[in-house]
């Protein structure tokens, strides 16, 4: 099985922070993102907390792991939800698929680690009331001394367009297109006011 030049160095022998700083090379050699890179080194290096400093990677097995995740869930006494531990449990998982793939471990004992899936929450959904509650707070700032139209602009688009609020955050002028006339309609009442919330008004 051929070595990349990060791996080439790595022996069973190697000791487990060393191995890490050769992964984070590959990684980066690999095109991921400097936050992709950074959460899994995040997650491999807690590892370090739980193993014995002076532990080879190749005297590492299937039992170790289970440990550190009971560990990691139940014993270290910092709250790991289960969406947290299913993510480090997957890093942990491609960092030792890593070290076998590239013949430095002839056995991957990630392998055999049990993957946790999380399963998040159903969003809450607003009712017809809570919506128009919600515009009519943010209307007011239209209708204030100093005007400011930001708030029912930004609810508004919240509102009709389900984006998240970093998607939110990261819109600029360069991709609003003002002459597509097939969303005017929508956007309408970020001019002018719905008739419920003018008649809430009255």
């Amino acid at each position: 099985m051929t070595k990349t030049t990060d791996s080439a160095h790595i022996t069973s022998k190697t000791l487990l922070p060393t191995a890490i700083n050769g992964w984070e090379m590959f990684m980066y050699d690999q095109g991921r993102s400097s936050n992709t890179v950074k959460a899994f080194l995040s997650d491999v290096r807690l590892l370090t907390q739980f193993l014995a400093p002076d532990q080879s990677i190749g005297s590492i097995i299937t039992d170790d792991l289970n440990r550190f995740f009971a560990w990691m869930e139940k014993e270290r006494g910092i709250p790991c939800s289960p969406k947290t531990l299913s993510r480090r449990i997957t890093s942990i998982k491609s960092f030792f698929r890593w070290l076998h793939q590239h013949g430095t471990l002839s056995i991957d004992p990630a392998e055999k680690v049990l993957q946790r899936s999380a399963i998040s929450p159903l969003p809450q959904v607003l009712t017809g009331d809570e919506y128009e509650a919600i515009l009519l707070a943010a209307d007011r700032h239209r209708r204030e001394t100093k005007p400011d139209a930001r708030f029912y602009t930004l609810v508004y688009l919240l509102l009709i367009t389900g984006i998240k609020k970093s998607e939110c955050l990261g819109i600029h002028i360069n991709h609003i297109d003002l002459e597509a006339k097939k969303w005017a309609a929508c956007f309408y009442p970020l001019c002018q006011p719905s008739q419920s919330l003018q008649g809430t008004q009255n």
